[in-house]
């Protein structure tokens, strides 16, 4: 039981990082730029409540679905993928450009998310210019 408490509060805390870039970084986007956030906190919270009840019912031991018990597992990874690699990556770029970046632009910027600790010492100091107001040009590299 303690096993099971650590992993999922060791979880929570990994992927509570790309969830507060993608919200709290809302405010700093310009004033043409909308990106609508409610698909991706939706996501968040799916995603986490679907790996928690799993984790407990499973004991957290490995699980294998197939056939139609599959499909929701489809949807669960598709918002894994969304809500901590696509949406703060998106959110940090498109605060960068000015304008609403498009998939080439923030590429780069959900690999570095999907591998955090290395996304972390290269994202945070580009986050914390932002949080400064001191972001007065675009990156300078993509």
């Amino acid at each position: 039981m303690v096993d099971l408490l650590l992993s999922l509060s060791g979880v929570l805390l990994y992927f509570s990082y790309p969830m507060v870039i993608g919200y709290l970084l809302q405010g700093f986007l310009s004033p043409k730029v909308q990106l609508r956030s409610t698909y991706f906190l939706v996501n968040c919270f799916v995603w986490f409540g679907v790996y928690v009840i799993t984790m407990v019912l499973s004991e957290g031991k490995s699980v294998h679905y197939s056939g139609l018990k599959a499909l929701p597992g489809f949807y669960v990874f598709f918002a894994f993928l969304y809500s901590t690699n696509i949406f703060p990556a998106k959110t940090i770029k498109s605060i960068e450009l000015s304008k609403e970046a498009r998939f080439g632009d923030y590429f780069f910027y959900s690999f570095l998310i999907l591998f955090l600790p290395f996304g972390i010492w290269i994202l945070q100091p580009r986050i914390n210019r932002i949080a400064a107001g001191q972001l007065t040009e675009p990156a300078s590299f993509n």
